[in-house]
């Protein structure tokens, strides 16, 4: 029984490594966003029950990896952390306190606006001055793809943003898409 479950970790393993280079690296998932989910899940639950079977490279504990070959990166001023399929309120209270623990807080000061899920991108936006300057790609945390041309152009991001106009450099994150 031991070894069909180490055997079964071993294939799940891979078949999501696999399903995440399809839908990061070549825009060309062969599963759906919900069944990757489930597929993630068991792998996360079997991990926590036999953490002995548990391979150097699993992907339960990675931030997704969306860098594109060619374009200039830029190091996140702070890591740009994943919700990590936060699907309850346990979840939720384990990202806040991530966030403190990372120092993302400032001053034990935290704001937030909380949506259900999206599959977007996710997308650190930096205003100077209230003029947009740059949008960046979460990439694998602490370096992101400069993706300022595309982004520029999507609808619900402002030019300029006139109660931004006193701060010398903001950043705003969330999910474009």
């Amino acid at each position: 029984m031991t070894q069909e479950i180490r055997q079964h970790m071993q294939e799940l393993t891979a078949k999501i490594i696999q399903w995440e280079y399809e839908y990061n690296k070549l825009n060309a998932p062969t599963i759906s966003d919900p069944e990757f989910d489930v597929y993630f899940q068991e792998l996360k639950d079997l991990e926590k029950k036999y953490p002995e079977y548990v391979v150097k490279d699993t992907p339960i504990n990675k931030i997704g990896d969306d860098l594109v070959e060619g374009l200039e990166k830029f190091t996140h001023l702070k890591k740009m952390l994943s919700l990590s399929k936060a699907l309850d309120d346990t979840s939720m209270i384990d990202f806040v306190t991530g966030l403190i623990k990372n120092k993302i807080v400032v001053d034990g000061k935290l704001g937030m606006i909380v949506e259900s899920k999206l599959d977007g991108a996710a997308t650190s936006l930096h205003y100077k001055l209230g003029k947009f300057a740059m949008a960046v790609s979460r990439g694998k945390g602490i370096v992101g793809d400069i993706i300022t041309h595309n982004v520029k152009h999507l609808k619900g991001v402002p030019e300029y943003i006139e109660q931004l106009a006193h701060i010398k450099h903001i950043e705003i994150r969330g999910e474009s898409f």
